[in-house]
């Protein structure tokens, strides 16, 4: 959002983030982005198959709740580690048919 004369103007950078866009599209690998807090706010198709949803229901759905209750403690340690680091810890995540998969985020 830009302040504008006429009130905040919403700019989108679709020319610089298209050729990242597609190429996270297209690639064979989960992938998505998560609020601090845990919320989902991007997945691509692969992910959104790893974890047997709907993609366009994953955003705004807490990551926890694909966790199963024995990886919660892993689940709070990736997002505790501090911004600008790096934190790896094989996690499971639990689709709504049971299926399970072990995932290595990044």
């Amino acid at each position: 959002m830009m302040p504008g004369p006429a009130g905040e103007h919403l700019y989108a950078l679709t020319s610089t983030d298209r050729p990242f866009r597609v190429l996270v599209e297209e690639m064979g690998e989960g992938a998505a982005t998560f609020s601090e807090q845990g919320t989902i706010l991007y997945a691509n198709q692969r992910f959104a198959d790893l974890v047997a949803h709907e993609r366009d229901l994953l955003p705004g759905q807490a990551l926890i709740d694909l966790v199963p209750s024995g990886d919660t403690a892993v689940w709070a340690e990736l997002f505790a580690a501090a911004p600008g680091t790096t934190a790896r810890e094989e996690l499971t995540l639990v689709g709504p048919d049971g299926s399970s998969t072990p995932v290595l985020p990044l």
